[in-house]
């Protein structure tokens, strides 16, 4: 079963479910599901994975001073590790006094690093 549960989690399945064994004594004598739809808790708040997406966009915006469509490119197309990351390194070097202007710095760091996704938003052609 947690193979199964582990499974839907990391699938983009609309199921989801938690089970708990109840025992008597070291058999188990039955088993407790809660089955959730993704889709009516997403109704109900925000995923975990919306709230980080939207937490970096606005850090992005009002900590490091992207664009709105800077940002946004970032946080749809770059893991939220990698994200962390430079940012991370960025911050590094603005406490050290090293960075001037951190919203060009920043910009250009995720340029260099990502220069094809760059590329496509960039190009007149497209």
């Amino acid at each position: 079963m947690e193979k199964a549960r582990k499974e839907l989690l990391e699938a983009s399945a609309d199921v989801q479910f938690e089970y708990e064994s109840i025992k008597s004594g070291k058999k188990v004598v039955s088993v407790n599901f809660k089955i959730e739809n993704k889709r009516k808790r997403l109704a109900k708040g925000k995923a975990p994975e919306e709230e980080i997406f939207i937490k970096n966009f606005k850090r992005l915006v009002e900590e490091f001073k992207l664009s709105a469509w800077q940002a946004r490119v970032i946080v749809d197309h770059i893991p939220q590790l990698e994200v962390n990351k430079l940012l991370y390194e960025i911050k590094l070097q603005k406490i050290n006094g090293k960075i001037a202007n951190i919203g060009g710095y920043t910009i250009r760091t995720f340029h260099n690093q990502y220069p094809q996704l760059f590329n496509k938003w960039t190009s007149r052609d497209s």
